[in-house]
């Protein structure tokens, strides 16, 4: 199932979302800046954390247009501002 977690826009934007035991979910970006990110958190201690795997922070950059997160778990999408109006897909497999 994909949709869009992140309609387009500049203001700085959360998603939050969940994928089951087995399940992975793609998430997609559509015009970052040179200096943006959108980054992949997961729940810990009444906050949100980065997500790492194989020691390299999972987010999307200008350079970086999609990253797969791998479930079970509960995930934010955290965009900060942008310099223009940004989209962020998210595409789970299976639902």
């Amino acid at each position: 199932m994909s949709y869009t977690a992140i309609d387009a826009q500049t203001a700085a934007a959360t998603f939050d979302f969940y994928i089951p035991p087995g399940a992975t979910a793609r998430v997609t970006q559509h015009n970052l800046g040179a200096s943006e990110t959108v980054d992949v958190q997961f729940p810990i201690a009444g906050g949100y954390d980065d997500l790492y795997q194989d020691g390299s922070q999972v987010q999307l950059t200008s350079t970086n247009n999609a990253v797969t997160v791998n479930g079970p778990g509960y995930f934010r999408l955290n965009k900060g501002v942008t310099s223009a109006g940004v989209t962020v897909d998210l595409d789970r497999n299976p639902i």
